[in-house]
């Protein structure tokens, strides 16, 4: 896969049929990312579980597996957030803060 650095986006193209991918322009903000990781910081203190596995945990949860095959090796993985919009991503959060406010887990929102 081709990658390069066009108009500050990345882009990269799949050697096999030449589909060029760019992420969305709209991604999520350095705001909703901090608040993103104090929260799942919190839970993770709260639970004592480490803040990947809280992170992983909400992926899977809110965004759903994606599976794939690499040669004859299935492999599952909750969706990425990193190609979420603005719009997406705060939907997200949200759904993060019900489910804590769900497990009795008080976020302070910095």
């Amino acid at each position: 896969m081709g990658i390069v650095l066009q108009d500050n986006v990345v882009k990269a193209t799949c050697p096999s049929c030449g589909a060029v991918y760019s992420p969305p322009r709209n991604v999520r903000s350095l705001d909703q990312n901090a608040l993103y990781h104090a929260i799942w910081a919190e839970v993770a203190s709260t639970t004592g579980y480490s803040n990947r596995s809280i992170h992983e945990y909400f992926k899977a949860e809110f965004l759903g597996i994606e599976t794939f095959t690499v040669k004859d090796t299935i492999i599952s993985r909750p969706r990425s957030t990193t190609g979420l919009t603005v719009g997406d991503f705060n939907e997200y959060i949200e759904q993060v803060k019900e489910w804590c406010a769900d497990n009795s887990i008080n976020i302070q929102e910095h």
